[in-house]
Order: structure tokens, then C-alpha cells, then sequence
């Protein structure tokens, strides 16, 4: 999602019926889907957030930056 030389900002927030997962980095480059070979070890987490967001986007951030963010929807807690 970007540089991890950097620094990155994680956020959840909780309303009781989704989450609002939101990850911010100093890179200004739009998050875009990649299809990576088998032996990969990276380059699949746009498609994870994809199979279990009911929503996402980015948007830029203020100075510098930009917010990568996801709801997801609450699960009963398996016990």
C-alpha cells in the first residue's frame, strides 16, 4: 500500500455494526490492484480488502499523503 520506510497511520473505529478501517502513508500514489504470481509475498491486500469491505476508496490526505479506508461489517464473536 505504500513506502514502509515511512510512516504509516492506522485507524479503527467502531459503531457497533461496522468497522471503519482506515490506513494512511506519506505516498501520494493511488492503491491499485495487482494481480501477483503464486510465489509472491506481497501485492494482495487491495484484493483481501475487496473480498471483505462492504465499501473502500482513498483519498488524499492533508499535507502530505493519503487515507486508504474500509468498512467492514461487525461479526457476532465466535466463542
Amino acid at each position: 500500500m505504500g513506502d514502509t520506510r515511512h510512516l504509516v497511520h492506522v485507524c479503527v473505529c467502531d459503531n457497533g455494526a461496522e468497522l471503519l478501517l482506515e490506513v494512511s502513508d506519506q505516498s501520494r500514489n493511488p492503491p491499485r490492484p495487482t494481480v501477483a504470481p503464486s510465489h509472491a509475498e506481497s501485492g494482495r491486500g487491495l484484493f483481501l480488502v475487496r473480498a471483505a469491505a462492504s465499501e473502500f476508496g482513498a483519498r488524499p490526505r492533508d499535507p502530505v499523503g493519503k487515507t486508504v479506508w474500509a468498512t467492514v461489517p461487525r461479526c457476532a464473536a465466535l466463542i
